[in-house]
């Protein structure tokens, strides 16, 4: 059977769920204030991966994954802008645009965490 995703990635998230509750939280408190930036990709992407795995937390609980109309752009700017990392080209946008609370394209309109989403696909 062929191996899929990043086993590291899946260990090391097996690591962190069986971890206390108490601890996790007193880890969280120590870090809330940091200002660390990832290298290379910079302040924007730890942001974009929020903005687009919301909804894997939100939709489970009933709650909508509508994040902010800023939030969303600076996301945007960073997968459409500059040297995509792992993202498509920014050609690929060619077209589209904001119209509060919408992403329009070429193809229609959609909200904007499907926007987001479906722009990391």
């Amino acid at each position: 059977m062929p191996v899929v995703g990043y086993p590291a990635n899946d260990q090391a998230a097996r690591r962190v769920a069986n971890r206390p509750v108490a601890e996790t939280v007193a880890l969280l408190r120590e870090r809330a204030k940091s200002r660390f930036t990832p290298p290379v990709t910079g302040p924007r992407a730890p942001l974009t991966e929020v903005l687009v795995h919301e909804g894997d937390m939100r939709i489970p609980l009933g709650l909508p994954p509508e994040p902010g109309v800023s939030a969303v752009r600076i996301g945007l700017g960073f997968i459409t802008a500059g040297r995509p990392v792992g993202f498509v080209p920014a050609a690929g946008y060619a077209g589209c645009g904001w119209s509060r609370p919408t992403w329009t394209g070429p193809g229609g309109r959609a909200p904007r965490s499907a926007a987001a989403v479906s722009t990391c696909s």
